[in-house]
């Protein structure tokens, strides 16, 4: 409904950010299943190092931030999954770490 998106651009208001010019990546990958069943649980430790190697956090306090980096979840937990069903989408400005990233998210997922 939205609700959640305007709560974010609150708290990017109330930070003095703005994001009207985040050019998001046009490498665009979708990662799909290799596997079927439920999702059990999403390990989130590793996911934030995938999307720190990607460029969207810091190794160090001096490194930049690359804006147009991410990775989005298409299954949370609870969900059913079936083979060849889109994961997530990564999005990269460097096609060596696009492929790191596909090849980790596979490990993040834990299906039963």
């Amino acid at each position: 409904n939205g609700h959640a998106f305007n709560k974010f651009l609150e708290f990017v208001k109330y930070q003095n950010g703005n994001i009207d010019n985040i050019n998001v990546s046009n490498k665009i990958f979708s990662v799909k299943s290799n596997k079927e069943g439920f999702v059990t649980g999403i390990d989130t430790l590793k996911l934030g190092e995938i999307v720190r190697n990607l460029g969207a956090g810091r190794f160090n306090k001096d490194d930049v931030i690359d804006y147009g980096v991410g990775i989005i979840l298409n299954k949370k937990v609870g969900d059913e999954v079936i083979e060849g069903d889109f994961l997530a989408y990564v999005c990269a400005n460097d096609e060596e770490k696009l492929k790191e990233a596909e090849r980790r998210i596979l490990e993040i997922y834990k299906m039963y």
